[in-house]
């Protein structure tokens, strides 16, 4: 029973939409695929797609999408030849279908808040997709959320020339980011090591500064980093 008086208005509404031609009636908002499966009776064997302007767009089985009314679906057997790949989204490896994925689904599939922007990591930069785009899978992509204007952060580490590039918040300080670098790049800090701006300069005295801060005092407003290790650092 539904006692959420938001609940109750939002199933009081339904809108019409069609799957395999019929007309079929569902509430407005987020609808889970797998309702609208069992909506159509759609057969197990084949996979639920959406009709868009844009091309024909197979939708997950677990995922959801928002219901406006008018949506048209249609259900086809199975591609053989577009198995399930993986996408790393947060850092943390997902399934989803080959081929074109819609920008909401990713976000969906990796719990990224809509309010955030989902970008992907490519040939070490990030690219990043409007709300309703969409994006060719292979597998292996590598993508993150991220809200609107944060900062891009670059570190080095001058022993083993590996950099890491992620992103970052203005009010996080310096230290902080510093830390989150030695994660990335899978390493400890080491006694004597210190931050560098790219230029060489030490950067030690602002390590309790945010970035935000460092911005105002433009110090190394590029936000390229390296980590010097004394003399013997592993």
């Amino acid at each position: 029973m539904i006692t959420n008086p938001e609940q109750q208005e939002k199933h009081q509404h339904t809108v019409h939409i069609k799957i395999n031609g019929m007309e079929h009636k569902t509430h407005p908002g987020e609808n889970s695929v797998e309702h609208l499966r069992q909506l159509g009776r759609v057969p197990e064997h084949e996979t639920l797609s959406q009709e868009k302007a844009e091309g024909r767009l197979d939708l997950e089985e677990k995922g959801h999408l928002e219901i406006h009314g008018g949506e048209v679906f249609v259900s086809h057997k199975r591609h053989h030849d577009h198995p399930e790949v993986e996408v790393t989204i947060n850092k943390s490896v997902h399934k989803t279908h080959r081929g074109k994925n819609s920008i909401e689904h990713l976000k969906h599939l990796g719990g990224v808040p809509k309010d955030e922007i989902l970008s992907e990591f490519k040939d070490k930069e990030f690219i990043d997709f409007g709300a309703e785009g969409h994006v060719e899978i292979h597998g292996g992509e590598i993508f993150v959320g991220h809200r609107p204007g944060e900062p891009i952060v670059e570190v080095t580490n001058l022993n083993t020339n590996e950099s890491v590039k992620f992103f970052a918040k203005w009010d996080e300080t310096l230290q902080q980011v510093w830390t989150t670098a030695y994660a990335e790049l899978k390493e400890s800090p080491k006694p004597g090591d210190e931050l560098l701006c790219d230029g060489g300069a030490s950067l030690m005295t602002y390590l309790s500064c945010t970035l935000a801060q460092l911005r105002e005092k433009k110090v190394c407003l590029h936000r390229k980093y390296q980590i010097r290790r004394a003399t013997g650092g592993a």
